[in-house]
């Protein structure tokens, strides 16, 4: 990724044990918040390659839970890899949370439009 420095600015022991759930925090990305961030990747790609804009996100997700992340080997295999390694980072909030915006500030950078942060953080 081209701006693998980006980080957001959270308690540092969250990357090795999420916040407890309380008033606006969550430990864990719900299941349902996890379906509308997918919705917002497949409208992401309408943009440019498909296939490798779900390996830009996939390669996001992949270390923020210190896995290596390897290209798929088409494109239907990259958007369930995709979904695997997202299930997996939404056991930590704040590092899923990380990676979705690593994701979408590298591919800015590429041209794309990608949420920004006031669009990510607008409740409902």
């Amino acid at each position: 990724m081209a701006n693998s420095l980006v980080k957001l600015n959270f308690n540092p022991r969250w990357r090795f044990q999420p916040p407890p759930d309380g008033i606006y925090r969550n430990s864990e990305i719900p299941e349902e918040a996890i379906w509308e961030f997918d919705s917002f990747i497949g409208k992401i790609a309408t943009q440019g390659n498909r296939w490798n804009i779900l390996e830009d996100f996939k390669e996001a997700f992949s270390q923020a839970i210190g896995q290596t992340h390897y290209c798929s080997s088409s494109e239907s295999w990259a958007e369930s890899d995709l979904s695997s390694v997202m299930n997996e980072a939404a056991k930590n909030a704040p590092l899923f949370l990380e990676a979705f915006y690593k994701a979408c500030e590298n591919l800015r950078t590429q041209g794309m439009f990608p949420p920004d942060v006031p669009m990510m953080s607008r409740p409902g």
